[in-house]
């Protein structure tokens, strides 16, 4: 929900925030969670202050932790790079 700045200063999270890459806990709070009259503030937090400031090159990289990992599974590294380079001069 708050995010630690480059200046140790505290705001609120933004989409282009870089997180820990397994972190799965809740950005905002569900709206029956606080009062009503507070209600609005989800609203413009989802469409003014959240939405990215920049284009973040590296977004979804952490998603890609473990991606393919079966396909190479019980396969030795060696072996496998001894296998490629077979023919080369």
């Amino acid at each position: 929900m708050l995010y630690e700045t480059t200046r140790g200063r505290r705001r609120l999270f933004r989409n282009s925030d870089q997180g820990h890459p397994r972190r799965e806990g809740k950005i905002t709070p569900k709206p029956d969670e606080i009062p009503e009259p507070y209600r609005y503030l989800l609203d413009w937090y989802k469409t003014e202050f959240a939405q990215s400031q920049k284009e973040d090159w590296l977004s979804g990289i952490f998603e890609m932790a473990g991606a393919g990992k079966d396909l190479y599974a019980g396969t030795d590294p060696d072996a496998y790079v001894r296998q490629l380079r077979e023919g080369w001069e």
